[in-house]
């Protein structure tokens, strides 16, 4: 009877284990389907929420590309506009060609009607006109390479200029138009004004005194006052006068060969 009873308790005891087994193993599926489902929720949400970012900056990105297509076309329209305005611009127009034309045209006649300058230096200087600078007394005349007595000095000494007698404080005249070169003072021969006349001849007007009336690169006409006489420091000793040496070409000359046909003048003339 007891063995009996036994048998049936351990009947009733796998029984039991195996339903609880049961419980135990559908409880564990049931969590993992619910495990399962949540987690395909989260990767669903994730890649929908990818997708939407992608579709928004795909958006985007069009936008952008849109923009640059249009900036490019924009670019390209501005720069033809500019090459088509810097054609118009760069090609003269039909009044400025034709006065560029009337232009050219005037300076090939000047060109055509103008003389040769070493002509016309020549016909001005046979037209010259040429005048003593102070009085025509000569004191002391040019030497022509020969030695002459220098009173002030007390020896013998060549006179390359010729010496025109008139008081300290008289004007001085330019000899013939002709341009101031240069203005020094010289040791021996006092304040000296050189000016360039015409046909290569260029004249010293030595023994002026402080008293000028001209500057270098000045114009002056034949006759025109330079200067007031002052004195010669290598011949004060003799009467007040203007040295005066002039060179042709470059070479000595005897003044009176330039001078020979000048006029006397006490009447200055005004400057060109």
């Amino acid at each position: 009877m007891k063995e009996k009873y036994s048998r049936q308790a351990k009947g009733r005891s796998k029984k039991s284990f195996f339903v609880a087994l049961g419980v135990c193993l559908m409880a564990v599926a049931t969590a993992a389907f619910f495990s399962y489902s949540n987690v395909g929720v989260d990767i669903v949400s994730s890649n929908t929420e990818s997708l939407k970012i992608e579709s928004e900056n795909s958006g985007v990105t069009k936008q952008i590309e849109d923009n640059l297509e249009s900036t490019i076309e924009s670019a390209a329209e501005n720069k033809s506009l500019a090459d088509i305005s810097k054609e118009k611009t760069s090609q003269p127009s039909k009044a400025e060609k034709e006065r560029s034309e009337k232009n050219q045209e005037e300076n090939n006649n000047v060109e055509s009607t103008t003389e040769d300058p070493v002509k016309q230096t020549a016909a001005q200087v046979k037209e010259a006109i040429f005048m003593y600078p102070v009085s025509s007394n000569i004191i002391k005349p040019y030497s022509n390479g020969q030695p002459a007595y220098s009173l002030t000095m007390n020896d013998w000494r060549v006179h390359n200029a010729t010496d025109f007698s008139a008081p300290t404080q008289s004007p001085v005249k330019a000899i013939a138009d002709g341009v101031v070169k240069e203005i020094y003072d010289d040791q021996a021969l006092g304040k000296t004004i050189v000016i360039e006349h015409p046909n290569n001849i260029e004249a010293s007007y030595s023994g002026l005194g402080e008293t000028l009336f001209v500057k270098e690169g000045q114009n002056v006409a034949v006759g025109f006052e330079i200067g007031l006489l002052g004195s010669v420091p290598c011949e004060i000793l003799e009467e007040s006068h203007l040295h005066l040496s002039i060179t042709k070409d470059g070479n000595i000359v005897d003044p009176m060969t330039i001078l020979s046909q000048a006029q006397e003048s006490t009447q200055s003339v005004v400057e060109e």
